[in-house]
């Protein structure tokens, strides 16, 4: 009776291995040990580099802003798409006066470098998912916050910055879908919510920017973003 009951227990032990790893969501053995598929890290990198690009771009302006008050930017085609509102705006330097856009460029290019970490097929300990997780969670509320002074307290937008937000949008949706998927294991899989999620984080980053830009769209009108 005791053999009967040790062959079952290794039966369904041996189902739920099956099941586990035949599921298309569960993660490999690479990705439980804390690494990552080259189809995501690939997406981590052109994420970090795009905000990166941003970044650089807009600090490049503040410069020439800086040099020549007077000049009209690159990135200031009307009254409501107009960088130089924010760059003046002390929203625009948050820590110690420093140019948000300097510590977008070093966020992002810390960002890039663990991406090529994990492209080389690297690992990363688990912890250190749910630090970058929480900081980009932090980084979406901060978004948030930046839009609600562009669009109610400035009344200006820029479009680096629109690129940034979308940037950490999609950045976080993906770490946090690498980090839930990582971290399921055969005696605790992912439930409902974690699976939707882990299966569809690009259509819900997507979704949040729709209705960011859907805000700014309704609030200024399109007249007055693609009017001269």
């Amino acid at each position: 009776m005791a053999q009967a009951n040790t062959d079952t227990l290794a039966d369904e032990e041996f189902k739920q291995q099956v099941e586990f790893y035949s599921d298309p969501l569960s993660p490999s053995p690479h990705q439980q040990s804390g690494g990552l598929s080259k189809g995501a890290s690939a997406l981590w990198i052109i994420l970090s580099l795009l905000g990166l690009a941003a970044s650089a771009i807009l600090y490049y302006e503040e410069l020439q802003h800086r040099a020549n008050p007077d000049e009209l930017l690159g990135c200031s085609i009307n009254s409501v798409v107009n960088c130089a509102d924010a760059m003046d705006a002390w929203q625009g330097h948050l820590l110690f006066g420093v140019a948000n856009s300097v510590w977008g460029m070093v966020a992002f290019a810390v960002m890039a470098a663990v991406g090529a970490f994990l492209a080389c097929g690297k690992t990363l300990p688990r912890v250190v998912y749910y630090l970058f997780s929480a900081g980009l969670a932090a980084g979406v509320c901060m978004v948030g916050w930046f839009a609600y002074q562009s669009i109610w307290v400035l009344g200006a937008l820029c479009p680096y910055c629109m690129c940034v937000w979308t940037t950490v949008i999609f950045l976080a949706g993906l770490l946090w879908s690498a980090t839930l998927r990582g971290g399921a294991k055969v005696e605790k899989p992912l439930g409902k919510l974690s699976r939707a999620y882990v299966g569809y984080w690009w259509l819900v980053s997507l979704l949040l920017v729709a209705v960011l830009f859907l805000v700014i769209l309704v609030q200024f009108g399109p007249t007055r973003i693609f009017g001269a």
